[in-house]
């Protein structure tokens, strides 16, 4: 096994800064194969795209192994417009879920229960809960959320047919 010791790094003429630096170990895993040891990354999110769905929620997935060198979670930050409802968008998916809740009001909605949430709630969306957030506010509702996978593309997300709010 070889010890890894790349660093880069991008300021683009302001405060944000891109770095990604690996410092552990790389080499086989347990059945032969060549594994890359997860990086240091540090992103701003003005430097991520914007993905949205139906101008209801918008977000940016901030570390995903399928979009930054890292491993065991996928981070992201998502918006909700003032008095819009993510209702459309009950779901549930394998993984675990965490919110943390940057700005704004809402309520979150945990298999049947509704919880409201403000500046500095957390909450834990264990696997196959269905859950969506309503903003009640005035201003946007801003949340952190992070999966514990390693890529956001293994979030296979799950609509239910029919159901009423």
């Amino acid at each position: 096994m070889g010890v890894a010791s790349h660093h880069s790094h991008d300021n683009a003429g302001d405060d944000r800064l891109l770095f990604t630096g690996c410092h552990q170990r790389s080499g086989p895993d347990e059945i032969g194969r060549t594994v890359q040891a997860p990086e240091v990354v540090v992103i701003h999110e003005d430097d991520v795209a914007t993905e949205s769905w139906d101008g209801i929620v918008s977000w940016k997935t901030l570390l995903s192994a399928d979009r930054t060198p890292t491993a065991g979670l996928t981070v992201g930050v998502a918006s909700i417009a003032p008095g819009a409802a993510v209702d459309g968008a009950l779901h549930h998916h394998e993984p675990h879920e965490i919110y943390f809740v940057i700005s704004g009001d809402g309520l979150v909605h945990l298999d049947g229960s509704e919880h409201p949430i403000a500046p500095g709630t957390s909450v834990f969306i264990p696997g196959g809960t269905h859950h969506f957030i309503r903003n009640t506010g005035d201003s946007e509702l801003r949340l952190l959320y992070a999966f514990d996978v390693d890529s956001f593309d293994e979030v296979a997300y799950e609509f239910p047919e029919h159901w009423e709010p």
